[in-house]
């Protein structure tokens, strides 16, 4: 069987600037939503771990539970550091 490679064409290199200043502008604006995407994960999470113990599913329930005790965690701590940067 010949499978063969997908070949893109070269980009130039106002292109890859371009590409590059894209990407930034993606990254930028996920780390200014980080702690909002960060507390919907958690609560996405609470919610899944309520339902899999509603349909006594205990293992993921308590998998789900432990996603959550961590994204808490993460999110508490993340918020001191902010503070910690801001104060000082």
């Amino acid at each position: 069987m010949n499978i063969q490679k997908l070949a893109l064409p070269p980009l130039s290199d106002s292109a890859k600037i371009s590409l590059f200043v894209y990407s930034l502008g993606i990254v930028i604006k996920i780390g200014k939503y980080f702690s909002v995407i960060s507390i919907c994960l958690t609560l996405f999470n609470l919610f899944m771990a309520a339902n899999e113990f509603a349909g006594n599913n205990i293992s993921f329930g308590i998998l789900n539970l432990m996603f959550v005790v961590s994204g808490l965690v993460f999110d508490a701590q993340s918020h001191v550091v902010g503070r910690l940067h801001k104060s000082g």
